[in-house]
């Protein structure tokens, strides 16, 4: 637990690019993970972060060299995630403060037109 703030033990990340021979279409994902993890922040207080991760995906799909077409989808299997904050007051009492985060999937689309 002696780590900083913030300061993961690990992390994992693995993604891909594809681009399918003789097609101009081209894809790909990411996925990204953090465990939760404690820190020891003072022999009073200590902090704990929960796991955090990111699956990313897109599809690239040129029409011409001039217009390119580009689908993605962010965060696509969301995570709340919670961080806890506890500290022992020197009367022997504990005090806890909890945060949560809830992200949401993002779909988009997007075209580039080039001049």
């Amino acid at each position: 637990d002696n780590r900083l703030e913030g300061q993961q033990p690990w992390s994992a990340k693995l993604g891909f690019d594809h681009a399918w021979a003789g097609s101009p279409i081209a894809f790909g994902a990411r996925f990204a993970r953090t465990p939760g993890f404690p820190v020891q922040q003072t022999s009073l207080q200590r902090f704990e972060q929960s796991e955090r991760r990111a699956i990313d995906a897109y599809l690239l799909l040129p029409l011409s060299r001039q217009v390119i077409w580009r689908f993605s989808v962010n965060n696509a299997w969301p995570l709340t995630s919670s961080t806890v904050t506890s500290i022992l007051d020197a009367d022997g009492s504990l005090q806890r403060s909890l945060g949560r985060t809830t992200s949401r999937t993002s779909i988009n689309a997007s075209l580039t037109l080039k001049l």
